[in-house]
């Protein structure tokens, strides 16, 4: 497996990446997306949202298909995205899709996803394998997930991105944030809309960093997430052990931005650190892959920082073990 540094290095290749759609039968009169995925393979489709992408696109992390009605249902097609292929709640998902007769694609390095596909005839596309976590495929699934959708603009867009990738640049900022973060669990915020990269940084402290990290939007935070952190009381004696990390987008409504300043200030008050971390770019996807290689970058530095294994999945192949050790495989 190649090092994670140089993975993180070499992950804006992933933006001129050309996928090719094999058994390519999918209907073009269809009003919904269902985006069955788990973990790492799930982000593609999560950010289809971010990017302003024009479709209803509703993300499915369970097994089975998401209890709709059946007029939404007969609307939908439903893509599966694994990087493995063996993840066992999206081919259930498959599964589901094929038994109620719903047109249905997959996204895939190989394994039982892609090999159901190819002796089916459905849609598919096969992601390279390269060798790395599906968490670090991020640019392979959304292009994938583009091309099916035949949103051609979108990809080109992607393409244009990669010039602004300055992997020198972004990296000594994310070193920068690990340092702030140093003993501390980060939160992450996010506007609404930009729930998906906020997200997205909290999977990459969790699975890089190996460290806890939750993630949060605006508004509905300011409505219940900020009353935890009264500290009044009894709660003194609590540990905080928390940075905040609010991801600040200049397109995002005003009120929204005032709501992150009040926040920022109101925690900063109460002795709780706050990092406000800008969201550059001239284009949505500019914003989010430039944010992915600062956290890439800050979730490496981070584990580093700790002694940690930042390549390891332990935690996650050891519960995958026992799973199979219960009749799930």
């Amino acid at each position: 497996m190649k090092s994670l540094d140089a993975i993180i290095r070499s992950s804006p290749e992933q933006l001129t990446w050309q996928p090719v759609v094999e058994n390519s039968n999918l209907p073009t009169a269809y009003e919904f997306v269902i985006a069955a995925g788990m973990g790492g393979s799930s982000l593609g489709a999560f950010l289809l949202r971010a990017g302003n992408v024009s479709l209803p696109v509703f993300l499915h992390r369970d097994y089975g298909l998401p209890q709709f009605s059946d007029s939404v249902m007969q609307k939908s097609i439903v893509i599966a995205s694994s990087y493995s292929g063996n993840t066992e709640e999206t081919i259930d998902a498959f599964c589901e899709a094929g038994r109620r007769h719903l047109p249905v694609a997959c996204v895939s390095t190989g394994g039982r996803l892609l090999e159901m596909a190819r002796t089916q005839g459905v849609p598919y596309i096969q992601v390279p394998d390269t060798d790395i976590q599906p968490r670090c495929a991020v640019g392979f699934m959304v292009r994938a997930l583009l091309k099916l959708l035949e949103k051609n603009e979108e990809l080109r867009a992607l393409e244009n991105v990669v010039q602004n990738l300055s992997t020198d640049v972004l990296e000594e900022e994310g070193r920068s944030l690990a340092k702030k973060l140093k003993g501390f669990f980060p939160l992450i915020y996010a506007s609404g809309r930009n729930e998906a990269i906020a997200y997205n940084w909290k999977i990459r402290f969790n699975e890089t960093g190996k460290i806890a990290a939750f993630s949060n939007v605006f508004p509905e935070l300011t409505h219940n997430e900020n009353m935890g952190f009264e500290f009044s009381g009894a709660q003194r004696a609590l540990p905080q052990p928390f940075a905040v990390v609010i991801l600040r987008d200049a397109s995002d409504h005003p009120r929204i931005l005032l709501r992150m300043k009040i926040i920022a200030e109101t925690y900063q008050a109460r002795n709780i650190p706050v990092i406000l971390h800008d969201l550059v770019g001239a284009t949505v996807w500019e914003r989010i892959f430039r944010s992915f290689s600062v956290c890439d970058w800050a979730a490496y530095y981070t584990a580093r920082a700790y002694g940690l294994d930042v390549d390891g999945e332990k935690t996650v192949e050891e519960f995958k073990d026992r799973m199979a050790q219960n009749g799930i495989s």
